[in-house]
């Protein structure tokens, strides 16, 4: 079989039902699908309130805020 079609093979299998169930269960993880259950102890992620962000000026400010993300972290681990 070519190497391409056993990625798309694959690829359809990762992305099926049978696929994302096997991949919540063995990694404990949430995934895409909303027809497969969660875990036990994973929040919906539809739940999770976001915020809005600027990408142009996240990108901008990159140093600035990776220093301030380091001191966070950093503070947070003592």
């Amino acid at each position: 079989m070519h190497p391409r079609k056993t990625f798309c093979f694959l690829i359809d299998w990762i992305l099926s039902k049978r696929g994302m169930e096997t991949i919540a269960k063995e990694r404990n993880a949430a995934v895409a699908r909303t027809d497969v259950e969660r875990p036990e102890g994973i929040i919906d992620i539809n739940t999770v309130k976001l915020f809005a962000t600027d990408f142009k000026a996240n990108a901008e400010n990159r140093d600035i805020i990776l220093a301030k993300w380091s001191e966070y972290v950093t503070a947070a681990g003592k």
